[in-house]
């Protein structure tokens, strides 16, 4: 009877460990990078810890990045808290620290902010990085490109921030133009010039034909 029951016990916490086991226990960091889903080339990953290096150089603040194949169920947002908490993402006095987590086949990410840097860089400015920079190159399925630019303009904001001018290593990827997207307004604000200045010729041509003919 005592067996049986240290038995159930025992079954009962195994499982109860295991349902309590997170997707980001155990991860593994080179650098302030945690590549599980295998989407930053070497040379990209070497550069971006080299920025993240200058960064906590000049500012003390900590940028970890983790990418993960998928949360397996679990919300991005605990998720994220975990890794800031578990790995003391940070200062743990000015609570300065930042996960840039990506779920690749959830399609889901986010910058999580410390308490120390909440209010001093905006949500809107966390989701103008996400949705113009980041986005774009992850619906091309060019991960270690929208990682690296997502990373490096957070960096300036950072650096901004304590007055410093954070080395960037590498190149910044380039966003493509997506014509289809063009404002009109904008596309009007480049024609006015170009039509002032065929009508200007135009009249230059006719008054110098006027006093041809004159002559």
């Amino acid at each position: 009877m005592l067996r049986k029951l240290y038995i159930t016990l025992f079954s009962l916490l195994f499982l109860a460990g295991t349902a309590f086991a997170s997707v980001a226990d155990n991860l593994q960091f080179n650098g302030y990078i945690s590549d599980n889903a295998d989407v930053l080339s070497s040379d990209v990953e070497k550069d971006i810890n080299l920025t993240l290096y200058d960064l906590t150089k000049k500012t003390q603040s900590v940028v970890a990045i983790v990418t993960l194949k998928s949360l397996n169920g679990e919300s991005i947002d605990v998720v994220n808290e975990n890794i800031l908490k578990d790995y003391q993402i940070g200062d743990s006095e000015k609570r300065n620290g930042i996960v840039f987590l990506i779920s690749i086949e959830d399609h889901q990410l986010q910058i999580l902010l410390d308490n120390g840097l909440i209010g001093k860089i905006k949500p809107d400015k966390l989701k103008s990085i996400v949705d113009k920079n980041v986005i774009p190159f992850f619906q091309e399925g060019a991960y270690d490109k929208g990682i690296q630019r997502g990373t490096y303009i957070l960096v300036d904001d950072i650096g901004k921030l304590y007055d410093q001018k954070i080395e960037r290593y590498g190149k910044m990827p380039k966003l493509k133009i997506d014509f289809r997207k063009f404002n009109k307004n904008w596309l009007w604000l480049l024609l006015v010039p170009i039509l002032a200045f065929a009508l200007g010729m135009l009249v230059a041509v006719a008054k110098k034909n006027e006093k041809n003919n004159l002559v």
